[in-house]
């Protein structure tokens, strides 16, 4: 049983990074893993500006922690305000950027 749900979560996560490959090919960009390519918050806004067609989205230059804790911010704050913040699971900045 353990087995099953682990293999179908592998295949959603596959399926997802795929989805999401599509939609950074219109900014030439890609991830390889969700867990590692989305936590930093850049790609995340890149992603959520094509699928959003909001060119404001715009990441921090930085990489140093604040600078991931920002721009993983500015993502949450955007799918709050797009879909209400009782539509979205409560989530941390923290926890993504440290991979949770």
């Amino acid at each position: 049983n353990k087995n099953i749900s682990s293999d179908y979560q592998e295949i959603q996560i596959r399926t997802l990074t795929k989805w999401i490959n599509v939609q950074l090919i219109q900014v030439n960009d890609h991830i390889s893993s969700i867990a590692k390519d989305l936590k930093d918050g850049k790609r995340l806004l890149k992603l959520l500006s094509v699928v959003a067609n909001n060119p404001l989205l715009k990441p921090e230059r930085g990489s140093m922690r604040i600078h991931q804790l920002s721009n993983v911010a500015q993502a949450l704050k955007f799918l709050q305000e797009q879909w209400g913040a009782d539509s979205l699971p409560a989530v941390a900045s923290e926890a993504i950027v440290n991979g949770d």
